[in-house]
């Protein structure tokens, strides 16, 4: 039997490098933790969150 992930750095590492394309939000959503955790953790990443941006049609006006 396979031994699961404990921490939330564990499983975050697990992800790979979905980890680019998703947010703060998103990836604590994903792991199972709070994003002030995900923001604790960010020094400690190896692949850190891409933070996109979604502009709307009105951005430039």
């Amino acid at each position: 039997m396979k031994k699961q992930p404990r921490t939330a750095l564990e499983k975050i590492d697990r992800l790979g490098e979905k980890v680019k394309g998703m947010t703060q939000a998103e990836l604590a959503r994903a792991v199972g933790c709070s994003r002030e955790r995900i923001r604790q953790l960010l020094p400690r990443m190896k692949v850190k969150p891409g933070g996109r941006v979604r502009r709307s049609a009105d951005w430039n006006r």
